[in-house]
């Protein structure tokens, strides 16, 4: 486990004397790549939870909640004539799980999609499961002997947010600097099979405010190439070079 900080900054200055002398000059790239490869763990008992996520220069934290509140119905009534009753009793046990994010805003991306402000992000729940289970019997009676009972269950649940239950993805962040700046960056999310664990496999942003891709922990420096002008001395030289060998 590991958290780093990467710069790469390349400046390419090339000169050579006598006939033919070219100057080749690549312009100046720099990239700072804070990376955190640390695993994260939020785990739902019960109540709200939220966990910290230590990090270079920027706040954000994991958050979770698990509820769960019951309602009960009893009736009672006479039909036919006064020897005819039936009793019904319900009860029903309604939950709600989710997780988040507070202090970044999101996308869901795939892994090397480019991050930057052009992406939609929003700030939703990672996750998020609702559920019902209902117990109801119903008996009736016949001067005051039980005739008939019943009993039936039903349970539901309904999926919201962006990823499920035993999924993981990559999320493009958009977030805030303890220093004011916006910068982009991308984390690893999953939730456990059984909904109850969200976890962080690590994330990283570009400390300089300009776009990264999903996955990248290194700043990435391109080779310079060769400029417009040290281009037309390198043809020039070589067009030298042939008509010596012709005369």
């Amino acid at each position: 486990m590991k958290i780093e900080s990467t710069r790469r900054d390349h400046y390419l200055t090339m000169a050579m004397c006598g006939s033919g002398a070219i100057g080749l000059v690549g312009s100046s790239v720099h990239a700072d790549v804070y990376h955190d490869s640390n695993t994260y763990h939020l785990t739902l008992s019960s109540g709200w939870e939220y966990l910290n996520v230590p990090n270079g220069g920027a706040s954000f934290r994991l958050t979770g909640s698990r509820s769960s509140w019951s309602t009960v119905s009893h009736s009672e009534w006479s039909y036919g004539s006064a020897n005819r009753s039936r009793l019904e009793y319900s009860y029903t046990i309604w939950t709600n799980m989710n997780f988040g994010v507070d202090g970044m805003d999101f996308a869901l991306v795939n892994q090397n999609d480019a991050i930057d402000s052009g992406l939609g992000f929003i700030n939703a729940n990672l996750f998020e499961r609702q559920g019902s289970s209902e117990f109801s019997i119903r008996r009736s009676y016949y001067d005051g002997e039980l005739v008939s009972s019943n009993r039936n269950s039903n349970v539901q649940q309904s999926f919201f947010g962006i990823l499920g239950q035993g999924d993981r993805a990559f999320f493009g962040f958009e977030l805030e600097t303890n220093s004011g700046d916006t910068v982009y960056g991308w984390a690893d999310f999953s939730v456990s099979s059984d909904g109850l664990t969200l976890t962080l496999h690590g994330w990283a942003y570009d400390t300089t405010g300009g776009s990264i891709l999903a996955g990248q922990t290194e700043a990435s420096t391109p080779v310079p190439g060769i400029g417009g002008l040290g281009a037309l001395a390198l043809g020039a030289a070589g067009m030298r070079r042939k008509r010596k060998k012709l005369a």
